[in-house]
């Protein structure tokens, strides 16, 4: 594992991670908009700007998960399809035993069935439904 800090997989993982950052970042500002159109309207102030911002982070948002499951052809990219690659390319398969993959799934598995909350992402969901400004 200590062999693929700072190699081309490596740097590929940072990339992916960047961007998926950035999608969550985007889904935020576009649902805190949404979740308060009703305001904004009422105001009158900022409509148009946030109308304005809320598509382009929309754009932003499509961009994004193009470019997470965008399919190599050809060339290099850190989808997750890149990703999957350079992994085959290099042979890169980290030492793991049986146990701690056991021990792994009991720590961060599903745990809905049980009612507890799941320890790989605890944030809340991004939003049920929101709504687009009318500009």
């Amino acid at each position: 594992m200590e062999g693929l800090l700072g190699s081309s997989i490596d740097e590929k993982n940072i990339e992916l991670a960047k961007i998926l950052f950035s999608l969550r970042h985007d889904l935020d500002v576009h649902c805190l908009i949404g979740l308060n159109t009703s305001q904004i309207e009422q105001t009158g102030q900022g409509k148009f700007f946030f109308g304005h911002v809320q598509r382009r982070v929309l754009d932003s948002i499509i961009l994004a998960i193009c470019k997470v499951y965008e399919d190599e052809k050809g060339y290099e990219l850190n989808s997750i399809q890149g990703v999957i690659n350079s992994l085959a390319k290099n042979n890169a398969t980290p030492p793991m035993s049986e146990q701690s993959v056991r021990d792994f799934v009991r720590e961060y598995g599903d745990r809905r069935r049980s009612g507890t909350r799941r320890k790989l992402y605890e944030a809340p969901l991004i939003c049920q439904r929101t709504n687009t400004l009318k500009i």
